[in-house]
């Protein structure tokens, strides 16, 4: 799945003097526009894993093992640098989002509601109205002491800081907003809030506690919900004026909008111990923040509401096979694919991709044509659909592929609380009640005619937790179809990776007292030198250049504790901000607290209605990359792992074989191979998350996932009409009767009364060199499968007719016999020329071909 392993907290110095609103748009990197606005539906038709699941780019454990030796080199740069590119994970989960999933009862189907379901709108999600960003100034000021410190606005707006030991004087204003974002499809609502502070004063427990008043929102849903930080950064040594992060937003009992924002108290713990290594001012700041200036920061409610990862329907799309075509497949065309659409079917392959790296920060515009819009979503599968194209030909005729395209942003099995968007394995769960509009919802018409299919779902990454939701989530009748579920390194117990970003996002510090006894840093390295790299979170700065968005989809990516983290060894709670924030440590703690593990996922996997029944298949991969031989993005993942989890060197599970340490640099073997859940596993050698699909293990890959589905089985092969009697080149006399007994042959495995699905049955005679066909009449059809008719044989002349028997069946699809050959009286074929003409009385002509040929 594609990770975005967001860490979005940066830690700023101070800026500026106290000044009234002004318009100015966050620098960053030229943010090129992510998406086009919502297409009306005509223009559908047109234009429109894996990335590491979990945001492969977790940095903290690579930082453990070649943080001193890269310190010292001056080479951490360059690598964090490339480490920026892997992150992208979200913040603070809400509150609430471990307490709503359903586990049904039993560990049966969840429960869907299917009202409306066979009548579906595919309607993209409304745009909702933003709250203005006028608004008339007010601001209030106070000095931190021993206490908790809060200012408040005579709107609601507060902000509530920790007990410090240094005062540090405060200024808490509301402005109209200035802040513009440059992405179409981010805006946002209300004014926004300015935090301006002395710098000089501030120390580790300076995180501010900001609670924003919920009108400001508008009518948005908080699900679309971030807040956008704007202001100062120290990063490597460089101070980055007017950057732009995104920090993740919940909702309080009172319906206001709550944000924590640790940066400035990292910023303060480098700055420090900075200014006490070098005894005098950090330089560039001096001169930009002297005694009496004021760091700024502003703050303003978004939405990624119009982003094309949240607001466009899920969609499932009938693809056709296509050497000829980008990507091996192109979506159906009822005109153009009449023939092939009103093939029967024995199979349905569902492909699921992951989660689509490209936007783990909002801002690429599409990659390519619709309905994929993303290049990850089509090129994932390319690698299958030729295999499937090599080496089962005979099964194209009567399998139906289908693609379910989703926006990544939405969660994968966790209900929001709103309800605005539903898990994204609930619409798939209705898409294979109903089917793909372009085929004309052939699953529904099978469904309804009661014709029993085989049902093979294959999924990518984050793509199998989508499908787990699905099919546990399937229509009773579509359930009995589905035979087998292939994931490709799906993260099935989460990833550790995601969580770690987590953690920085929290009111956390260094345990400096473990990090020997955890093995994060080399014996050499200093235990003072190793609190200052980790406390001041100068690697999360560095890291977290790029602009991250907290969405649902990623908070469905975070590690389920199936296996223990060494978090608490690293780390301890900040207890001045769980005091105001968590006063139970519940939500917050380092084993088990609910900001960083995923009860959601661990209720769905110890609920599986699946579990022991063999329907699912783990396929896996350990790659050997490693930092710092390799650079590539899963060499990170694949190097930090290791020093995540509390027993590396322990087997993942009976069956398995290979320790929990080992991964495809996105997500842990225990994880991939759905330890726990029951079921059987491939490992597919030295591949990493992104391997799977491509041009060298694709093929590989394919070939696994065709054996575990079972495709080549005789359950899958294609229906036949064969005609028994009369035989081939049989001479009947025009007048003569016409016995036929011809067979709907289906593999019994599949449905051993086939002519069941049969609505009726016909047969007539294709009349040679003339282009028509003599109708016979209708066939009794047994539940066998058996077809039979008598009548007289027609007066067709003399010559030899072609016997074709039709079966059409009751969902809509018809198949025909090859035809067995009819004569009577003295046989004539007649001749026709190569211009598919008869010849004239001077034979054929071949004036028309050119000379030489």
């Amino acid at each position: 799945f594609v990770v975005p392993l967001r860490i979005v907290s940066a830690l700023l110095p101070a800026q500026g003097e106290p000044a009234p609103a002004r318009s100015s748009s966050p620098r960053r990197r030229a943010p090129t526009p992510n998406a086009s606005p919502p297409r009306e539906k005509e223009s559908k038709g047109g234009k429109g894993c894996v990335s590491l699941p979990c945001g492969c780019g977790a940095f903290l454990a690579l930082l453990a093992v070649v943080a001193g030796i890269l310190f010292a080199t001056g080479t951490l740069p360059e690598l964090l640098d490339l480490l920026q590119e892997e992150l992208g994970i979200g913040g603070d989960p809400p509150r609430s989002a471990d307490t709503g999933y359903t586990s049904p009862s039993g560990g049966g189907a969840s429960v869907v509601d299917w009202s409306g379901v066979d009548d579906p709108e595919d309607e993209d999600y409304g745009r909702r109205r933003t709250a203005s960003g006028d608004t008339e100034p007010e601001y209030a000021e106070a000095v931190t002491s021993s206490a908790v410190t809060a200012i408040s606005l005579s709107d609601g707006t507060r902000l509530d800081l920790p007990a410090s030991s240094s005062p540090v004087p405060v200024r808490l204003s509301r402005q109209s907003n200035a802040i513009a974002l440059e992405h179409p499809g981010l805006e946002t609502s209300g004014s926004m809030r300015v935090l301006e502070f002395d710098p000089n004063t501030v120390d580790g427990s300076f995180i501010p506690v900001l609670t924003i008043p919920g009108r400001e929102l508008g009518e948005l849903d908080l699900a679309t919900v971030n807040i956008a930080r704007v202001g100062p950064r120290w990063v490597d040594g460089m101070l980055i004026d007017n950057d732009l992060t995104y920090l993740s937003a919940t909702r309080t009992a009172d319906g206001d909008i709550q944000v924590v924002d640790t940066t400035m108290a990292a910023l303060a713990a480098a700055w420090g111990s900075l200014y006490e290594a070098s005894a005098k001012a950090v330089p560039g700041l001096a001169a930009q923040y002297g005694d009496g200036h004021f760091n700024t920061v502003r703050y303003v409610p978004m939405s990624f509401q119009g982003h094309l990862e949240w607001y466009v329907h899920p969609r499932i799309v009938r693809m056709i096979p296509d050497p000829d075509a980008p990507g091996l497949r192109r979506p159906a065309v009822a005109a153009a694919d009449k023939e092939i659409l009103e093939q029967p079917v024995s199979n349905i392959v569902v492909l699921v991709h992951g989660h689509n790296e490209e936007e783990w920060d909002g801002s690429a515009p599409p990659s390519t044509d619709y309905p994929w819009d993303y290049a990850y979503k089509q090129e994932v599968w390319t690698a299958l659909y030729r295999a499937f194209l090599e080496t089962q030909a005979d099964r194209a005729d009567c399998t139906a592929f289908y693609e379910f395209i989703y926006p990544t942003f939405r969660p994968a099995y966790s209900p929001l609380e709103s309800g605005v968007v539903e898990p994204l394995g609930t619409t798939l769960a209705k898409a294979l009640r109903v089917g793909a509009k372009n085929d004309a919802y052939l699953i529904r018409r099978l469904r309804e005619a009661k014709m029993d299919v085989n049902l093979y779902v294959g999924a990518h990454s984050m793509g199998g937790l989508v499908a787990r939701e699905g099919l546990r989530s399937l229509d009773s009748d579509v359930a009995g179809w589905f035979r087998q579920l292939v994931t490709w390194g799906t993260p099935h117990h989460g990833s550790p990776l995601v969580t770690m970003g987590y953690l920085f996002r929290g009111a956390y510090v260094v345990n400096a007292g473990r990090l020997r006894e955890a093995h994060w840093f080399p014996s050499w390295v200093s235990e003072t030198d190793v609190s200052n790299l980790l406390g001041t979170r100068l690697f999360q700065w560095i890291l977290d250049q790029g602009v991250q968005l907290d969405t649902p989809g990623t908070r469905d990516l975070r590690w389920d504790n199936y296996r223990s983290l060494r978090l608490d060894e690293i780390f301890s709670e900040d207890t001045k901000v769980l005091a105001m924030l968590d006063p139970a440590n519940v939500f917050y703690d380092l084993r088990q607290g609910a900001f960083l593990y995923n009860g959601n996922l661990r209720q769905m996997n110890e609920s599986d209605p699946y579990h022991g029944e063999s329907k699912y298949t783990f396929i896996y991969g350990t790659t050997g990359k490693r930092l710092p031989d390799s650079s590539e993005q899963t060499a990170v993942g694949a190097t930090l792992i290791p020093f995540l989890l509390k027993n590396p060197d322990r087997v993942a599970g009976d069956f398995v074989g290979h320790a929990d340490g080992l991964s495809d640099g996105a997500v842990p073997v225990a994880s991939m191979a759905g330890v726990g859940l029951g079921g059987a596993t491939i490992h597919v050698g030295d591949v990493d998350h992104e391997e799977y699909y491509g041009a060298a293990y694709g093929r590989a890959t394919a070939m696994a996932t065709f054996t575990a589905w079972g495709i080549g089985e005789a359950r899958c092969e294609c229906p036949e009409v064969l005609i028994e009697r009369p035989a081939d080149s049989s001479v009947v006399e025009a007048g003569d009767a016409l016995e036929i007994v011809a067979w709907y042959a289906l593999d019994p495995a599949l449905d051993p009364e086939p002519g069941r699905r049969i609505e009726g049955a016909e047969a007539f005679l294709e009349i040679l060199g003339q282009g028509g066909a003599e109708y016979l009449g209708t066939l009794d059809v047994s539940a066998r499968g058996e077809l039979t008719g008598s009548f007289r044989m027609p007066d067709l002349g003399e010559g030899e007719h072609l016997l074709v028997v039709r079966a059409n069946l009751k969902d809509g699809t018809h198949l025909e016999s090859d035809g067995n050959w009819v004569g009577a009286g003295e046989w004539v074929i007649p001749i026709i020329c190569p211009d598919g003409r008869p010849p004239g009385p001077d034979g054929c002509d071949y004036s028309w071909i050119p000379e030489g040929d």
